[in-house]
């Protein structure tokens, strides 16, 4: 019995992690609306896509669009992209992206 809580208790300590950290190429990428990018070069579509649940556990929604967010810029930046627009809304686990190459 104590070892079911213990399994518990870390599910639920691993449900309210973050565990996507930027890339410091990944720190340079901004995410920006479609008006702001006149004039910049698409480079790539870029999806950043996670996990829902950990175990029976619901992970929280602003951490998966976090999380989401953080991969697309992420691979934004290894594309050479430096801003990336939302295509949508966060659909359930996953997000797409547009990235640009914008001069600043």
């Amino acid at each position: 019995m104590k070892r079911r809580g213990i399994v518990l208790g870390l599910s639920f300590a691993a449900a309210a992690c973050q565990w996507v950290p930027l890339t410091p190429g990944g720190k340079q990428v901004r995410v920006v609306s479609a008006a702001d990018v006149a004039g910049c070069k698409e480079i790539a579509t870029v999806t950043g896509k996670t996990t829902v649940t950990v175990g029976p556990m619901a992970r929280d929604e602003a951490k998966i669009a976090r999380e989401i967010e953080a991969l697309a810029r992420n691979e934004a930046a290894s594309s050479g992209a430096n801003v990336i627009v939302p295509k949508g809304p966060v659909d359930w686990d996953q997000r797409s992206y547009v990235a640009y190459r914008c001069e600043e």
